[in-house]
């Protein structure tokens, strides 16, 4: 009987261990574009998408906190994840992370980083440097690039793995 009980909680530890374990980012990323995928031709996140998506963002940060962003795939999706929140410290934190695992090789951070520096600028009222900020104009039914920053080149775009300016005003 005594080694019975052991035994069970021996094969529960597991479980328990993995009920406590937080969500990878990558998780987080994940489930956050299954709810993204839902605002497609709506005005914006429902009131419940709104709560969900904090809560993954709050989680995020916390992983970034506690030190549990420790390659730069995680750093990658939490970068990702917090890029689509509109919140400057949530940004801000975005571009920090997607920095870290763009210097650690993480070739697929460059495009998310100009993205957050871009919707950073914006929301400081300023011109995006690189080019992946659009408004959605209803009246006309089409997308339009927010204001682009001319300094910037092609270049410094397929520096941070985008295309040229032209077939970003095509898109």
């Amino acid at each position: 009987m005594v080694r019975s009980k052991y035994l069970a909680l021996l094969l529960l530890l597991p479980m328990v261990a993995c009920a406590t374990r937080p969500p990878s980012p990558r998780v987080l990323y994940r489930s956050a574009r299954k709810d993204m995928a839902k605002k497609e031709h709506t005005a914006g996140f429902t009131e419940d998408v709104k709560e969900r998506m904090q809560v993954r963002y709050d989680k995020a940060v916390a992983l970034y906190e506690s030190s549990l962003l420790t390659n730069s795939e995680d750093l990658l999706f939490a970068a990702a994840l917090l890029a689509t929140s509109d919140r400057t410290p949530d940004l801000e934190l975005a571009e920090v992370l997607g920095n870290e695992s763009a210097a650690m090789g993480e070739k697929r951070a460059l495009p998310v980083v100009a993205e957050i520096v871009d919707k950073l600028l914006l929301k400081r009222g300023m011109a995006q440097r690189y080019g992946t900020q659009y408004a959605y104009q209803p009246g006309l039914g089409r997308w339009r690039l927010y204001s682009v920053d001319p300094s910037t080149t092609d270049e410094d775009r397929a520096l941070m793995g985008l295309p040229s300016l032209k077939t970003l005003q095509e898109r």
